[in-house]
């Protein structure tokens, strides 16, 4: 087989100008295609392989490499996979070789990264750094003690309405991915936080204005998934924590796994489609459990 790219350096060209032209893929795209193509090709060259003769088994060992050398993440991986999976289409395309070392891929197994989780002490730390004496902060009061105690994604607390809050049955209606619809209970606390933010904040932050949303901002809008991000890192930098809003979220289902929840149960709490998504908080659970060990051993 005639091979049309003879060059390393002429290679990554042609398949920037494949990603651009026939792909119409974004310049954020393209930017980080191409350094995971250069990131292979170098690891090839260590290895004496080459692009024409290099073999399925190869592509694996790069990955599981940058795995246990490079200690990316799994999502940073799985993006390396996706890039090389299109670099070999189009090396088909250039007739550099007929097949395709990719193929397989998607049986390869890496480990995911255990999601960050707080304990009680944490939470209640960050909580507490609220000032419910301000307006704002009986509202972020409510958000957060919120999103703990039902295990909220950020967007589904941002597209609660007034008329969600079922007061008198102290639950709460969330609308998930694919506008799946789950009623969840609610704790004492976050109905106490939930009350109180409607009794003193929201018809000062309403403004006059007629607004179905449950939470609102300073203008009297609809408030933003960014907006809640902001207020919560203004509470962990008070706190001396450094965590997402999506840790609440981790921390909930993990602490009811601890308290002997069922698994099904936390799947459909969560709002997951499918219950391996949940497992995860299971591996949590067991280092947990394991390092507690180690710290009584330890005495």
């Amino acid at each position: 087989m005639e091979k049309m790219i003879k060059t390393d350096s002429d290679l990554i060209l042609s398949f920037k100008e494949y990603l651009i032209i026939d792909r119409g893929l974004m310049l954020s795209s393209i930017n980080t295609y191409l350094p995971t193509i250069i990131d292979f090709i170098s690891y090839l060259d260590e290895k004496n392989l080459n692009i024409e003769t290099v073999l399925n088994r190869d592509i694996r060992n790069f990955l599981i490499y940058l795995s246990q050398e490079k200690c990316l993440s799994y999502s940073t991986i799985f993006k390396y996979r996706t890039a090389l999976k299109d670099f070999f289409e189009f090396i088909n395309l250039q007739k550099i070789r007929d097949d395709n070392p990719t193929e397989l891929l998607g049986k390869i197994r890496l480990e995911k990264d255990l999601p960050v989780v707080w304990d009680y002490d944490k939470i209640d730390n960050i909580l507490s750094s609220i000032n419910t004496d301000d307006y704002l902060g009986v509202r972020d009061k409510a958000i957060f003690e919120l999103i703990y105690s039902c295990g909220l994604r950020v967007s589904e607390c941002v597209s609660l309405n007034l008329n969600d809050y079922y007061k008198n049955e102290n639950r709460i209606l969330v609308t998930g991915k694919r506008n799946k619809q789950r009623l969840l209970p609610m704790g004492s606390v976050a109905v106490n936080d939930i009350n109180d933010y409607l009794n003193i904040s929201r018809n000062t932050l309403l403004k006059d204005k007629k607004q179905k949303a449950l939470f609102l901002s300073q203008k009297g809008d609809r408030i933003t998934r960014q907006q809640i991000w902001n207020r919560l890192k203004k509470y962990c930098s008070i706190s001396d924590t450094n965590s997402k809003v999506h840790t609440l979220r981790h921390s909930f289902a993990t602490h009811l796994l601890q308290n002997g929840a069922d698994l099904r149960s936390v799947q459909e709490l969560l709002g997951h489609a499918d219950i391996r998504t949940t497992e995860i908080y299971t591996h949590v659970n067991t280092i947990d459990l394991y390092n507690e060990y180690s710290r009584i051993m330890n005495k």
